[in-house]
């Protein structure tokens, strides 16, 4: 992870933003399947699957190069 980072002199920060935001995203991923759940049921997961899928495909986009 470390090999990729824009600026080692801001690593740190970098990772701790990295870290950050995959707890966030572990935190509200119960919390939007439980509303999903109680909205649409059992069946109305699989499309938010799709749906979070493919926003997370496409939010690499945004990355212009790899070292």
């Amino acid at each position: 992870m470390t090999s990729v980072l824009p600026n080692p002199d801001q690593a740190a920060k970098d990772l701790s933003f990295i870290n950050a935001m995959g707890t966030v995203g572990q935190m509200l991923a119960p919390l939007l399947g439980a509303w999903v759940f109680h909205q649409f049921g059992y069946a109305g997961r699989f499309p938010m699957g799709f749906i979070v899928l493919t926003l997370g495909a496409l939010s690499i986009l945004g990355m212009k190069n790899v070292k």
